[in-house]
């Protein structure tokens, strides 16, 4: 069994979330719900298709892919994106391409989930507590 079975993570702190959105293009009323959110994220595996859900107090996005795959998708923010997941241990890795290009590196732990978003000009780092 892997750490993220089983588990989900609420947002417990965020460092420079709001100049992220804001360097990816993202609107001010967008980056203020945004920033003022705690969300919640689950990971779960079904055979080779795993699903990542985010949970907002405002909505919920729900992204499946396999691994190495190039989907299209909407990111929480909005953005139209085409993103591809891969993962080593207990670390995803998502690269989103579309207007711009970002990245999202997810690092699981049995207590705890780091996550670094990274846009062209920003890097913005949040902790995640079990619940």
């Amino acid at each position: 069994m892997v750490c993220w079975e089983g588990k989900k993570y609420k947002l417990r702190c965020s460092d420079n979330y709001d100049e992220y959105l804001k360097d990816l293009g993202t609107g001010l009323m967008v980056r203020k719900v945004l920033s003022n959110s705690y969300p919640t994220i689950e990971l779960k595996r079904d055979d080779e298709i795993y699903t990542l859900t985010t949970t907002t107090t405002i909505k919920t996005i729900n992204s499946s892919f396999k691994l190495g795959e190039t989907m299209d998708e909407v990111a929480l923010d909005g953005r139209r994106v085409q993103s591809t997941y891969s993962m080593e241990g207990d670390t995803l890795s998502v690269e989103q391409r579309g207007d711009y290009f970002s990245t999202v590196v997810y690092t699981f732990s049995d207590y705890q989930l780091d996550c670094v978003l990274s846009s062209p000009n920003v890097k913005c780092t949040q902790i995640y507590d079990v619940v």
